[in-house]
């Protein structure tokens, strides 16, 4: 049926974009980003439009069906569109330029849209923001093509006179119950067939389809109770399915799609390589994984030992000064703990206060051991000064409780031998020096003259 052409007329559509409203209302039309911002679609140097990626469709009518929508992927996958990601949702030309490739729409089904929404979809085409790309004619004709197919294959079954795979619709239920080919390995082959033309199959579901093997009677048993939407199968165990589905008076539909058996041979073989290839890429990615991790465990020994030497020489040329500076913190440390002197000077205040409470509780000291941590120099009022950072270990008893514990503490200061002074004095447990332990070093402008640093 024609459509006046007084609608795009009073709407003020010019001769660019007349064509969304003007023609056979079963007409499915499909238009093209072809703004800057267009996701995946492009044209190339011979005027081809290409598909990148993956290809955003939306619908310029309200509610299509799935019918449709299959239909409306199997044309772009067959103009050579790799995923198309599509639904029953419409369009908002609003929001069309960065996010979708392709508008389709059926021009009857697009005259029942508010004007505003016409003239919206219009204007995108007036500015060359989206182009006509295809006007399907046999959108009707294809539809009443595969009803007939699906009679046909039945009738051709019912005289043995069709060779190969089909699948039996009872529901949309998105499961398909496989019957294993003669040759096992060719259920493969059968599974991404049916997924392939799952438009023809399963027009109606909108999820993926789930495939379970099972046998002639479990397939028939999955149908009856809704267990499976669909059973694939070869053309004898179709025909033994079709009997016991009318013996049982049974809705059914043999789907328009067919497969001979050198298709399934052609695809078992595809699917199989593209699992081998998989696995091929996927050692392949294993074992470079493993040759990256062994190279990395050599550089980080290289440069372990580059550091070690590093290390080895800083503490030759340093070891006497840092060495003498601990040991003046590791007597004043084991003196307030193994004799409880007092730190009358608030040195440390708050290894002293972990002590006084360890001691309330009835600890006592019997051995302290003391390290340097770090040695370095840092800058004093624009003075260059030796400082030390020490870890000493504290180890106590409880006579009551029968316990031995260790206390673990951070100990650092500037020596300033200048002025005979012990400036910026710091304490800390080890188990929450890290942060405020590096931010006396950046305080103080620290450089370590113990370890390497990165």
């Amino acid at each position: 049926m024609e459509v006046s052409k007084s609608l795009a007329q009073r709407l003020g559509l010019t001769d660019k974009s007349r064509f969304l409203l003007e023609g056979a209302t079963d007409d499915v039309i499909l238009i093209y980003n072809a703004s800057p911002s267009a996701p995946s679609v492009w044209k190339n140097v011979r005027g081809d439009i290409v598909f990148q990626g993956n290809t955003s469709v939306c619908f310029g009518q309200s509610n299509p069906d799935f019918v449709l929508v299959r239909y409306v992927e199997r044309k772009l996958h067959q103009r050579g569109a790799k995923t198309v990601t599509s639904g029953p949702q419409s369009c908002e030309p609003g929001k069309t330029l960065s996010s979708v490739d392709i508008i389709a729409f059926q021009r009857g089904a697009l005259l029942n849209e508010q004007v505003a929404y016409l003239l919206a979809l219009a204007k995108l085409v007036e500015e060359d923001a989206f182009k006509e790309y295809e006007t399907a004619t046999d959108y009707s004709s294809t539809v009443q093509q595969r009803g007939a197919y699906s009679l046909l294959i039945e009738a051709e079954l019912e005289r043995n006179a069709r060779d190969g795979f089909g699948v039996i619709a009872v529901s949309d239920i998105p499961a398909v119950c496989v019957i294993p080919p003669a040759k096992p390995d060719q259920i493969e082959g059968v599974k991404a067939l049916v997924t392939r033309d799952r438009d023809l199959i399963a027009p109606a579901v909108s999820v993926d389809l789930q495939f379970t093997q099972t046998t002639t009677d479990l397939a028939f048993r999955g149908l009856q109770r809704r267990q499976c939407g669909y059973a694939a199968a070869e053309a004898g165990a179709l025909q033994t399915l079709i009997q016991a589905l009318r013996r049982d008076k049974m809705s059914y539909l043999l789907s328009p799609a067919w497969f001979d058996p050198q298709e399934v041979v052609q695809a078992t073989f595809d699917a199989l390589d593209a699992r081998k290839q998989d696995i091929l890429k996927q050692e392949e990615l294993a074992r470079k994984r493993r040759e990256d991790a062994l190279l990395e465990d050599q550089r980080r020994n290289v440069r372990q030992s580059e550091r070690g030497e590093i290390e080895r020489q800083l503490r030759q040329k340093n070891g006497s000064r840092a060495r003498g500076l601990m040991s003046g913190i590791n007597d004043l440390v084991k003196a307030l703990a193994e004799k409880r002197t007092v730190d009358r000077d608030s040195r440390f205040p708050n290894y002293s206060s972990w002590l006084n409470k360890r001691f309330a509780d009835q600890w006592e000291t019997f051995n302290v051991t003391s390290d340097v941590s770090d040695f370095g120099v840092v800058q004093w009022n624009g003075r260059p000064l030796d400082a030390v950072i020490v870890k000493a270990v504290v180890q106590q008893k409880n006579r009551p409780l029968g316990k031995y514990e260790n206390g673990c503490f951070m100990f650092a200061f500037i020596d300033d031998v200048e002025f005979n002074m012990q400036r910026e004095l710091f304490s800390a447990t080890c188990d929450t020096a890290d942060q405020t332990l590096a931010r006396w070093k950046v305080g103080k402008k620290f450089r370590s003259q113990w370890n390497a640093e990165d």
